[in-house]
């Protein structure tokens, strides 16, 4: 929701071109982004966004991990 909100926000402040429909089974990520509009802002804007995805993400992976170890010793101690 972060990065669609932001991503509608950069284009209608003129931040960043719309851009146009692709093909996408044939081509990268960045190669995507590059090619369906055509101008460079939008690369480092979707690099921005990639690197805001995962500082969101991380603390609920730590979170997730951090139950999956405790499930793992305790299933550990009663099988011992």
């Amino acid at each position: 929701i972060v990065t669609v909100c932001l991503g509608y926000l950069a284009q209608v402040m003129g931040l960043i071109t719309p851009g146009y429909f692709i093909n996408t089974s044939f081509t990268l990520l960045f190669d995507q982004v590059c090619f369906s509009s055509m101008y460079w802002r939008i690369v480092l804007f979707t690099f921005g966004l990639v690197l805001l995805s995962l500082v969101i993400y991380y603390p609920f992976f730590k979170v997730y991990e951090k139950n999956m170890l405790d499930q793992e010793c305790i299933v550990s101690d009663s099988v011992a």
